[in-house]
């Protein structure tokens, strides 16, 4: 506790000094009691399985074509029927209860003989192919309508041209247009919540998607192998966009709204007429997440980002060079592998981890200046190139890397020796510092990885304690204040023994 009261603390002081509001940490509320483990109970037919506040329908034992389930079983709420609990079943009418809110995926599906089932006004999930084979769905597809069940879009993979939703439909299930290649758009209602995973993957004839301000996230696949679109636009209330989302699209431009923080493995893989995109607040980019993007002839669209995946970039044969920002700490295995058009990369000084063969097959790199002190580097990272030559400083990880691996190498001189308190080597002893030491210290507080070079670990540890703490951050703050803000020329001993 005082633990965090120091953190609390520190975090107020900073937003005094910057400006801008303190949010306190998350301080971990005690564990809740556990559920009680679930119950099997069959009952006409019917199993369920009983949880401690409500019940699933698990699957249907009995020979009766017509099926009413009930609201409540041994007093508790039916609100789910399970995937695939009726799979295969001779059922011809099934009365589902108003308590029930989802459906599973195949949970009616193969069920030939289905004719009549009756939706509840709260079903608002249903998975995927959940009433794929039975009669009633291949009746309702003839009509070239959307199909729907409850609040729930399920399948529209019969309907041609533009296809407009109501205002009573909240979700889309997985797959629901996938592989249409009649439909030309969709326009969305504004009171759409959810979008099922691949919901229209395969649309080949689908130019533009505009989506509504109501949707927070994007599922995976969700627009995969749509070949022909040109236009996405996306709202600010967007939060998470799944892997795979827009891969093998024909997008040319895109800019992700500031509420993307992640952009997740594939998303735009295979875009290969993708010239440009913007994602100034993106931090973390996935693996091959623009692997093949052939026309893409920069990564300026992400400068803040920490961390590169693997093979993110790989085979983007258009991009020219790679400058990244301060922020930037690992580069995955493979990140830039066959990006045969980069001729010029620099490393900044936070640059912690360079995975194997991150620039193998860059054949046309003639400078690769590191700028980073002490970094980590995997097997061959360094790029095939003939006109290769590796700037760096004396004595470091970089220059023992290059020699070993036979390359022509140009001295950036001697290193710089951080100072104390100078966690991001900047040479300026700042408020970002303590920022950075808080940041790294949270971070692994969480159990999440954060690592630092050597030598910047080092100065950042101003108390020697052989960690990254709260404390630490405090003092280089008030040497901050002390030094730069009140002109009071103190020394780091005098800091620390204010204490």
């Amino acid at each position: 506790m005082k633990q965090f009261q120091r953190l609390a603390a520190f975090i107020t002081a900073c937003a005094l000094l910057t400006g801008t509001a303190a949010v306190l940490p998350y301080e971990p509320a005690p564990a809740a009691a556990a559920v009680s483990a679930a119950e099997a109970v069959e009952a006409a037919g019917i199993v369920y399985t009983l949880y401690a506040d409500h019940a699933e329908v698990s699957r249907y034992t009995g020979e009766s074509a017509a099926v009413t389930v009930p609201g409540s079983v041994r007093g508790v709420q039916v609100t789910a029927v399970a995937d695939g609990a009726f799979a295969g079943t001779l059922v011809r009418h099934v009365e589902l209860p108003e308590s029930v809110c989802r459906i599973g995926a195949e949970a009616f599906a193969a069920c030939e003989r289905l004719v009549v089932c009756t939706f509840p006004d709260a079903l608002t999930d249903i998975g995927r192919d959940a009433f794929r084979g039975t009669f009633w769905l291949n009746k309702q597809q003839k009509t070239g309508e959307p199909v729907t069940a409850g609040h729930v879009l399920i399948d529209a993979s019969k309907c041609k041209g533009v296809v407009r939703l109501s205002e009573g439909i909240t979700a889309i299930a997985p797959y629901a247009f996938s592989g249409n290649t009649a439909l030309t758009g969709v326009r969305f209602s504004n009171g759409l919540k959810e979008i099922g995973e691949g919901a229209f993957s395969g649309c080949t004839a689908i130019k533009q998607l505009s989506i509504p301000k109501s949707v927070t996230k994007l599922p995976a696949e969700m627009c995969a192998g749509c070949s022909a679109m040109l236009g996405l636009i996306l709202p600010d209330t967007l939060t998470e966009i799944g892997a795979g989302a827009f891969r093998e699209t024909a997008l040319e431009y895109l800019t992700l709204p500031e509420s993307i923080t992640d952009i997740a493995p594939e998303t735009f893989s295979g875009c290969g007429k993708l010239r440009g995109f913007t994602g100034m607040n993106v931090k973390r980019i996935g693996a091959r997440a623009f692997a093949g993007c052939s026309l893409l002839s920069s990564a300026d669209g992400v400068c803040n980002a920490e961390e590169i995946g693997e093979e993110a970039f790989a085979g983007c044969t258009g991009l020219q060079f790679f400058t990244e920002t301060a922020m930037l700490r690992i580069i995955g295995p493979g990140a830039f592998r066959n990006c045969t058009g980069l001729h010029s990369v620099v490393l900044y000084e936070a640059v912690a981890e360079i995975g194997d063969e991150a620039f193998a097959g860059c054949t046309g790199v003639g400078e690769f200046q590191v700028f980073s002190v002490f970094p980590s580097f995997g097997k061959n990272v360094l790029p095939d190139s003939p006109e290769l030559t590796l700037y760096a400083y004396e004595g470091t990880s970089t220059m023992k890397y290059g020699e070993e691996a036979g390359v022509q190498i140009l001295s950036l001189g001697e290193i710089y020796r951080a100072k104390p308190g100078d966690a991001n080597g900047d040479t300026a002893l700042s408020v970002e510092d303590a920022q950075l030491v808080l940041k790294v210290y949270t971070e692994r507080l969480a159990g999440r990885a954060y690592s630092l070079p050597d030598a910047l670990e080092t100065a950042a540890d101003v108390d020697e304690d052989g960690a990254l703490t709260v404390k630490d951050a405090q003092y280089i703050l008030r040497f901050y204040t002390e030094t730069v803000v009140a002109h009071n020329p103190v020394g780091w001993q005098d800091i620390l023994d204010m204490e």
